[in-house]
């Protein structure tokens, strides 16, 4: 978090299968379990403090990995020149 920090970054988003959500409530940030709960990695994420949670995304913890599978065909399909998928 610190490097992306430096890089100017706001937030950091990486390809672990979780969620995270704010508490309306507590007004905590909450790590919550993939929907995908055969994907699950929340359990590796257990250590992350308020602060970095507050910064974190995890695009993928909605999705399945068929979901993503094919949201990264799709996205190949249409970013790479029809050569390169000879």
């Amino acid at each position: 978090m610190a490097r992306a920090a430096a890089l100017g970054s706001e937030r950091i988003a990486t390809g672990h299968y979780a969620r995270v959500s704010r508490d309306p409530v507590a007004g905590r940030w909450q790590l919550l379990k993939a929907k995908d709960l055969a994907r699950d990695q929340s359990y590796f994420l257990f250590e992350l403090t308020q602060e970095q949670l507050s910064r974190a995304l995890f695009p993928v913890g909605d999705l399945s990995k068929d979901e993503v599978r094919a949201l990264a065909a799709e996205a190949l399909a249409t970013a790479l020149p029809a050569a390169f998928l000879a």
